[in-house]
């Protein structure tokens, strides 16, 4: 279990083609549930993929917990660490808090399971969860929150990708040694790479932005296969990972539609957490 509690705070590389638009402004998160590239949900609503009547409790830990509201929605970030031996599907629960630590109940119809985003966890490997509630799910207003395990099924034993070779470079407007020099995006790559004998035959990517706070702020999705990102993406070759190859992955990050206060902060780092796709 992990517990947070919200801090009020003030409010061209010629070699890369497209420029990914991270459209996660406030009112239009969405995040990826399920198996399917294409079960996208709009997260805080019942999902399709509910946990099951037999999933376990799992053996997990939170870190890099972030909350925060913005714009009449209740925001909760993080990553989740699988501290089991098996390879599991995971939901998590979020339990809200008021401003003076007492729990809020949520109004009737509200969900507060959700899954995390990737679709298998592998041993002692960890995925990212990124989830919201419009403020009218709750009793009150919350102001933080505990996650924890709701439940998980074991799956079969997959590919573990790795990330080699993270980087994120930032960008400025003009020659960036002007002083009216602004901050408008970051470059960011990874090289994915499959290093057990076993194919990846739906490769993809989480990225993680990092503030200058060193909060996690924003997680999503990079899936080379997804028809939408298509054009926005920049991967060596699309398809199934052989053993033992490696692949690069790009893509530029607008400050455009980012959460309010990442986009006063500024980025600070950019991570990636590799992993296979499972389909339905």
């Amino acid at each position: 279990m992990a517990f947070y509690r919200r801090r009020k705070r003030r409010a061209t590389d010629t070699t890369m083609r497209f420029i990914l638009l991270l459209s996660i402004c406030p009112a239009l998160f969405l995040a990826c549930q399920g198996n399917s590239a294409s079960s996208v949900q709009t997260v805080g609503t019942p999902l399709p993929d509910q946990l099951p009547t037999d999933a376990k409790p799992p053996a997990i830990s939170i870190s890099d917990l972030n909350c925060w509201v913005e714009k009449s929605n209740f925001f909760v970030i993080g990553l989740c660490n699988n501290e089991s031996n098996e390879w599991q599907k995971i939901w998590l629960r979020m339990d809200p808090l008021d401003g003076t630590g007492q729990a809020l109940q949520l109004t009737q119809g509200a969900e507060n399971t959700f899954l995390v985003l990737a679709d298998a966890v592998p041993p002692r490997g960890r995925s990212s969860f990124f989830a919201y509630w419009p403020l009218s799910s709750f009793a009150g207003v919350p102001d933080s929150a505990h996650i924890s395990g709701a439940g998980a099924v074991t799956v079969p034993a997959g590919p573990i990708l790795i990330a080699e070779q993270q980087s994120g470079v930032k960008m400025r407007s003009g020659a960036s040694s002007a002083p009216d020099a602004v901050e408008t995006r970051w470059l960011a790559s990874v090289v994915l790479s499959n290093p057990l004998q076993i194919q990846a035959v739906h490769p993809k990517a989480e990225l993680l932005l990092y503030g200058t706070d060193k909060r996690l702020w924003m997680s999503t999705i990079l899936d080379p296969e997804d028809p939408t990102q298509q054009d926005i993406l920049t991967f060596e070759r699309r398809g199934p990972m052989a053993p033992g190859e490696k692949r690069q992955l790009s893509c530029y990050i607008s400050y455009d539609n980012l959460p309010t206060q990442l986009q006063a902060l500024k980025i600070g780092r950019v991570a990636f957490l590799p992993f296979e796709g499972r389909k339905k």
